[in-house]
């Protein structure tokens, strides 16, 4: 009992510590196209299995014969309880192509805080970028989604769990590029 007097409130303060986000961004110019990484085409093994290896998502653009390609590192592995796909510690989800982008629009289950950083390169190396309010909606808005856009101005990116233990659950991740 006394563990948990003790555990609690530095919960409550690691919880409380996190920083308030940033203002949204400005809209996405008219000249931007935008791919979204699901569950559903994220390709990870569906038999309730965490990937081996590094899996390479072609994500097709709208309207135009060009793909995005989004390379997710292992272990990840797909939520068997909501639509999510869950990054483990080590694991990261990051560019494989070199249009410019502009932003990523992460939507995720953030009732534990948020357990990943976002880089402005592939390597997931340097300073973490700073998140940002959005007027998207998340997919879970009633159980804890959260819906965060972080500016990226660079070829590469990366989403990387940094942690020991938690894994992030991202029910998408939206990519806002310029063809």
């Amino acid at each position: 009992m006394k563990k948990a007097l003790f555990v609690l409130p530095v919960l409550a303060l690691l919880v409380s510590c996190q920083p308030e986000p940033k203002p949204s961004l400005e809209p996405s110019g008219d000249d931007l196209v935008q791919v979204k990484l699901t569950k559903a085409n994220c390709g990870l093994p569906i038999d309730n299995s965490e990937s081996v290896e590094e899996i390479t998502a072609s994500l097709k653009v709208d309207g135009k014969e060009a793909t995005y390609d989004v390379k997710i590192g292992a272990p990840c592995y797909l939520s068997n309880k909501a639509n999510e796909f869950i990054i483990k510690p080590g694991a990261y989800i990051k560019s494989g192509s070199e249009y410019k982008v502009d932003k990523l629009i992460i939507d995720f289950f953030g009732k534990k805080g948020i357990n990943f950083g976002v880089f402005a390169n592939s390597d997931g190396t340097g300073e973490e970028i700073a998140y940002h309010e959005s007027t998207v909606q998340p997919e879970d808005s009633s159980d804890g989604g959260m819906v965060y856009e972080y500016p990226i101005n660079s070829t590469g990116w990366m989403i990387k769990n940094m942690t020991e233990f938690n894994k992030p659950g991202i029910y998408s991740v939206t990519i806002v590029f310029s063809l």
